[in-house]
């Protein structure tokens, strides 16, 4: 008879599933890299979640109509805000925080009732910390219910979280609308079309990036969109860089600047 070949033994789903680094004694999670590589999916990491966090501030301040500093500063403010909160969810207190490494940001699904809340307001100088106060209300509902919330998923399958998501974006459709004709409907170049066509070709590029594009450049479309949009507008003359120019290279948000935050049953 011929020698059989030593038998290969049987990879069990468990040990293939396994990561480089958990065989090695450390789980993916905890696998630390080499700097280069830390460096560089850690940038990748921001600039996929930036796009998400500054997009809310945006859409919410120009409903309220804040000047380019204030739209900063309340943009640097939810920046800040989101790094406290990623701490906060990576190393984790008591049982609050997942412990994992991924990063928070702004959710949409609080631009639209923000929206709403400025809309209602008169004074749109009382809108931001109207706006405050509901959150901290929300948040500390939000705290006290997530526990219970886990049990009651199974009653939310994907039609109805698909269908929420779509009605979150349909119901931003003005928003985006009105800064696709300019940035003040008091300008004389609200509407034109040079201020249509920039939006349009903004537009066409998040959609094809989005459409032909994989994995990370697919995470930064809008991003990636805003930036080429950007670069198109500059010898159009319809860019300004002075604020960024007179911007200090590094801010904190300072407590209160908008008011301290309001309560209102409504």
């Amino acid at each position: 008879m011929a020698a059989q070949p030593d038998a290969v033994p049987p990879v069990s789903a468990k040990d293939s599933a396994q990561e480089p680094g958990a065989r090695s004694g450390v789980h993916p999670v905890d696998e630390k890299l080499p700097p280069l590589k830390m460096a560089t999916t850690g940038l990748q990491h921001v600039a996929a979640m930036y796009a998400g966090v500054v997009a809310p501030p945006l859409i919410v301040g120009a409903a309220i109509g804040l000047s380019g500093t204030e739209l900063t500063f309340l943009t640097g403010a939810c920046l800040f805000t989101a790094g406290l909160a990623t701490f906060l969810q990576t190393l984790g207190i008591w049982k609050i925080g997942a412990r994992l490494p991924f990063v928070n940001g702004v959710t949409f699904a609080g631009v639209a009732p923000m929206t709403a809340i400025v809309a209602s307001t008169d004074d749109k100088s009382d809108a931001l910390p109207i706006i405050f106060g509901a959150v901290i209300v929300a948040g500390v509902l939000g705290f006290f219910a997530s526990p219970f919330f886990s049990k009651a998923v199974r009653f939310f399958p994907p039609v109805v979280t698909g269908t929420v998501i779509t009605l979150i974006g349909i119901s931003l459709l003005p928003v985006a609308f009105g800064w696709a004709q300019g940035s003040s409907p008091t300008a004389d170049d609200f509407g034109s079309a040079t201020n249509l066509g920039l939006a349009g070709v903004t537009l066409l590029i998040v959609l094809l990036l989005r459409r032909f594009t994989h994995g990370f450049v697919k995470q930064i479309a809008v991003l990636l969109g805003l930036v080429a949009g950007t670069l198109i507008a500059i010898p159009l003359g319809v860019t300004d860089f002075s604020p960024v120019a007179e911007a200090d290279i590094v801010g904190f948000p300072t407590p209160f600047h908008f008011g301290a935050p309001q309560f209102q049953l409504a």
